[in-house]
């Protein structure tokens, strides 16, 4: 995780962000939780907009016990891969208080320094270390 300094007691927030309304935008997003990175249980299941920018949904309190986040995106607007720039948790959402704090971002490996454009194949699995 990135821009993180110290880690709250709970995440309530998650997000992301598509740079262009395309079909191959998320549409409907598992999030799950796990303490040891192998047994993981459903957090919530998101259903997002075809639009572009950010979207943020609220979430049940995730708390400091939960070390990983697996995100799994389980459909599309139509396109056989999924499209996503970055993904967001947010200790409280930012648009019930604007000042609250800077969004933690979360960064993968494969993407490209650019635009930092994510191209997945569908039912894409995100593994994240909360440590």
């Amino acid at each position: 995780m990135s821009n993180q300094i110290k880690r709250p007691v709970f995440y309530k927030c998650f997000g992301f962000y598509c740079w262009h309304d395309y079909p191959s935008n998320p549409s409907i997003i598992e999030l799950l939780a796990s303490t040891d990175g192998n047994n993981f249980i459903t957090w919530t299941v998101i259903h997002a907009e075809l639009r572009a920018g950010v979207q943020l949904f609220q979430i049940d309190p995730l708390a400091t016990r939960y070390n990983f986040l697996k995100i799994v995106i389980k459909e599309t607007f139509g396109a056989s891969k999924t499209y996503l720039n970055q993904v967001f948790l947010f200790e409280e959402n930012p648009l019930n208080n604007i000042a609250s704090s800077e969004p933690i971002s979360l960064a993968d490996s494969h993407v490209n320094s650019q635009t930092k454009q994510k191209v997945l194949s569908k039912h894409s699995i995100i593994i994240i270390s909360l440590n």
